[in-house]
């Protein structure tokens, strides 16, 4: 990239922007947002601040504005670059621009690189966002669409595709459920048999995500039951014995919650147990001894 590039007018060019977009030819309009996408690490917030309305125009799913399915998933894309700015400002004013409800209602409607964009925007949105975004996923029915994306991902028959945004829909529905009201709705959408399904099935990034998830979740006493049922203990045991200290710290976490009700408690006093008289990790086998201890005070109480 040319010093012109990295430093330009800025409200000059946000202006040419505008331009191209009210009045030029696809092919034009696509050049000009890549070209934002990249330069989003270097211009001003306010400069970025103007363009957001733009593009949520653009996305907006039943806008006279919108164009073709190449151009809205190269304006999602823009979006995302631009919610990584800054200190969440400029991800929550996606959010109120309209942008972050366009994206919603295109994603069921979605698949390929599309979709994987559109979950990425979204996570990001969740994620670097305030409140705000989050009302607007919880109040538009995105609590069902997540979960739902995450179903059909784990049902899925490829690895890959749209199996790729599972993680951040994991991440997702964990940002989500720290409000009770959040987590009563993802509970009855059935997102609890689905994260313990991505505990067996998925890679350590998404078993991660789906435990942290699960971790939420069992923060109101009343899913306790309803997580152990699912299966997770057993599957939470098992991240334990895994490779990433991160792994265990997660695992460690969610089992503490989950051993508030008397009867997870004792199996997972069982399931300790058993790893630790096979395990030969000393480390590891500390760490067990310890939560061990924790587990067997409660069952004994």
């Amino acid at each position: 990239m040319s010093e012109k590039e990295m430093d330009p007018n800025w409200e000059e060019a946000s202006d040419h922007f505008k331009r191209v977009i009210d009045r030029g030819t696809e092919a034009m309009r696509l050049k000009a947002i890549i070209k934002l996408a990249k330069l989003s690490n270097h211009a001003p917030e306010n400069i970025l601040g103007h363009s957001i309305p733009i593009l949520a125009s653009l996305v907006a799913d039943h806008s006279s504005n919108s164009s073709s399915p190449s151009l809205q998933g190269v304006v999602v894309h823009c979006l995302k670059c631009i919610a990584r700015q800054g200190d969440g400002r400029l991800a929550t004013e996606i959010g109120q621009s309209g942008a972050l409800l366009s994206i919603l209602r295109l994603l069921p409607e979605s698949d390929g690189s599309f979709q994987r964009l559109s979950a990425q925007c979204l996570w990001c949105l969740v994620n670097l966002g305030t409140d705000d975004n989050r009302v607007i996923v919880a109040n538009n029915g995105g609590l069902e669409i997540i979960a739902n994306l995450l179903n059909s991902s784990v049902r899925s028959v490829r690895r890959y595709g749209n199996m790729l945004s599972r993680e951040r829909a994991c991440q997702a529905i964990g940002l989500l459920a720290t409000t009770r009201q959040a987590r009563c709705s993802l509970v009855e959408l059935g997102a609890i048999p689905v994260l313990v399904e991505l505990l067996r099935v998925g890679d350590s990034d998404t078993k991660l995500k789906a435990d942290n998830s699960l971790g939420v979740i069992s923060t109101q006493i009343d899913y306790l039951g309803h997580v152990a049922q699912a299966g997770a203990i057993p599957m939470l045991a098992e991240l334990v014995q895994g490779p990433d200290p991160l792994g265990w710290d997660v695992a460690e976490n969610a089992l503490c919650l989950l051993a508030h009700n008397e009867e997870n408690a004792a199996s997972i006093a069982d399931h300790l147990v058993r790893i630790l008289r096979k395990g030969n990790n000393e480390a590891k086998a500390e760490a067990l001894k310890k939560n061990l201890q924790k587990f067997l005070r409660k069952k004994l109480k």
